[in-house]
């Protein structure tokens, strides 16, 4: 790790921009209103161990259970492989606050090493 700051301020700008696309991203593809138009959701990053990087736009407790739910899964799957995506629904093991708000995380690779996880949360109203 680098102690220059212009470096890791560019790296830190790199990540929130990330983190406000996938928010962008989330809205516009939506299929419900409760994501929509009420924003009822939130995105991060997280590094390698599930500790947050970087977060969108969104609810910041929403975003600030992104974290424990990617520590959840760290600790519950041992095989993460480039390509999986984890869901949970889990208030005892995620974090999240009911049935309906649901984290998605997928892990991302450089080569075979797992060095950070993109996250988002988000309440959907049509679960069954």
């Amino acid at each position: 790790m680098t102690d220059d700051p212009i470096t890791l301020e560019i790296i830190q700008n790199s990540l929130q921009a990330a983190a406000d696309e996938m928010f962008a991203a989330m809205r516009k593809t939506a299929m419900s209103s409760v994501i929509y138009e009420v924003l009822d959701l939130g995105t991060g990053i997280t590094d390698a161990e599930g500790r947050i990087a970087s977060s969108g736009a969104g609810i910041p407790s929403f975003i600030g259970v992104l974290d424990k739910s990617v520590q959840f899964i760290l600790g519950k799957h041992r095989d993460i492989k480039p390509g999986d995506i984890f869901i949970t629904n889990d208030p005892w093991h995620g974090g999240v606050t009911h049935l309906n708000d649901l984290v998605l995380a997928m892990p991302v690779f450089v080569g075979d090493t797992l060095v950070a996880w993109t996250a988002n949360i988000a309440h959907n109203s049509d679960l069954g």
